[in-house]
């Protein structure tokens, strides 16, 4: 890619990305792009959330998308 494709793809992101939070449109812990959320505290949320429903006995049901 050229450096201006390169530059107006960042910039896209940016503005995308502002509008998202902005708009209160995601997940408020959407991880894999956000800055201070990333995929291992997400699958970190997901181990203690099975933790503590084990903790209290509970049963849960987890499904796996590949």
């Amino acid at each position: 890619m050229s450096v201006f494709h390169k530059l107006l793809e960042k910039l896209m992101a940016i503005r995308v990305t502002k509008f998202l939070e902005i708009h209160d449109i995601l997940y408020k812990y959407q991880c894999g792009f956000k800055k201070r959320y990333s995929t291992v505290l997400a699958v970190i949320d997901v181990v203690e959330d099975i933790l503590e429903h084990l903790d209290r006995q509970e049963i849960g049901i987890g499904i796996a998308y590949i």
